[in-house]
This record gives structure tokens, sequence and C-alpha cells, in this order.
């Protein structure tokens, strides 16, 4: 055992309470999800949410806008932004997806689904605008593009991937 001035060093085991009276430091990492009792009861304030929005189209696609998540934490980050359908378009049909916020595209250009997607096939965006704060809308806007008799995708779908803190 070293001077206690100074520290001790080696492993401690400790069976009841331990208190620390002017507070304890614990190095980055040491605690995980493994020493949290399920029944801690921790706030939502003091956790990080992550959030999968999701829109599906089960047939042929449409054109159609709509909600697709409302921020309720103080901050968000988009993650993440696919497109995806089950039977690609044919020929020279294609369908186009854009996410935006408030009005305004996230996305650094539309997401484009086309033959080349193939079937079960999806594309991933490229996210120019990552922050959201609280009560930012986000909208999906898929837009048909049909060119002569060349089918249309069917099952198109978008997905957004963020996170929100609940506290600052």
């Amino acid at each position: 055992m070293g001077d206690l001035n100074n520290g001790v060093e080696g492993d401690w085991n400790v069976r009841g309470t331990l208190r620390a009276f002017q507070g304890a430091e614990l190095p980055a990492g040491s605690l995980d999800g493994a020493v949290i009792s399920p029944s801690a009861n921790i706030g939502a304030e003091k956790l990080e949410h992550q959030h999968v929005a999701t829109k599906d189209q089960e047939s042929t696609a449409v054109t159609r806008s709509g909600l697709l998540h409302i921020v309720k934490g103080i901050t968000g980050l988009v993650l993440h932004v696919t497109a995806y359908n089950q039977t690609a378009c044919a020929g020279a049909s294609t369908v186009t997806v854009d996410i935006k916020k408030n009005n305004t595209t996230i996305l650094s250009s539309v997401i484009t689904l086309n033959s080349a997607t193939g079937d079960r096939g999806k594309a991933t965006g490229v996210v120019s605008v990552t922050e959201a704060a609280v009560d930012d809308v986000f909208t999906y806007h898929i837009t048909t593009n049909a060119s002569g008799t060349d089918a249309l995708a069917t099952g198109v779908g978008v997905q957004m991937i963020l996170t929100e803190k609940y506290a600052a």
C-alpha cells in the first residue's frame, strides 16, 4: 500500500457501500450498460435517443409528401437517409426521394431510384444539413417520373435515422 496522501495503487474490493465525500473521477468508458440497473429509472433528459423514421408505399409508387418526424429533443443530429424499392423502375422511369426540414432540403441532391437500383434495391442520400432542434419538422417527398409505358417502382420507401438529446 502506498502513501494515502498520494493515492493507493492496486485493486480494491469493497463489500458494502463506497461513499466518496468530495466526489469521484472515473475514467471515460469505465461504466457501461452492464453496471446500470434496469430499474435505475434514468430520466429521458439524461439520455440520447435514436429514432428510425420510416415511410413506405406498398404498391406502385405515387407522388406523395407527408410528415416523417417532429423533433422533441433540445438538439438532434440526422445520421443517415436511405430510399429503397421492392421492384425497380423499368426503362427510363424514375422515382426521386427528398427529405426536408422545415421546408428546406437536408440532402445535397435528391435520391434517385431507377432501373439500375434493381429489385429490393436501396440508395443512400448525402445529408448536407445534419443539425436539428426542438420542433423541427421533417417531411418526405416522393416524386414519380414515368417514361411512356415504362413501369414505376413498387414498394418505395424512405428511412431517416437521427438522434435526439433531451437536455443541453
